[in-house]
């Protein structure tokens, strides 16, 4: 997987001397209301939807990465 910058996170955080999953923890972490604002989005668009639709929906363009 790479990087922001495009180098491989692993290489880089070998470089840096930081375990991988101190950049997963830092680097993307949603914010709560952009997360409320999508199901809710989702939610509305898709009534019939229980959580795993919901959340498989979430997974899909363009809601993934907000």
């Amino acid at each position: 997987m790479l990087g922001q910058e495009g180098y491989p996170t692993t290489s880089a955080c070998r470089v840096l001397g930081l375990p991988r999953s101190s950049y997963y923890y830092h680097s993307g972490k949603p914010d709560e209301e952009q997360v409320v604002a999508a199901v809710k989005a989702v939610v509305g668009e898709y009534v019939t939807y229980g959580t795993r639709r919901v959340t498989q929906q979430l997974h899909r363009p363009p809601y993934r990465g907000r």
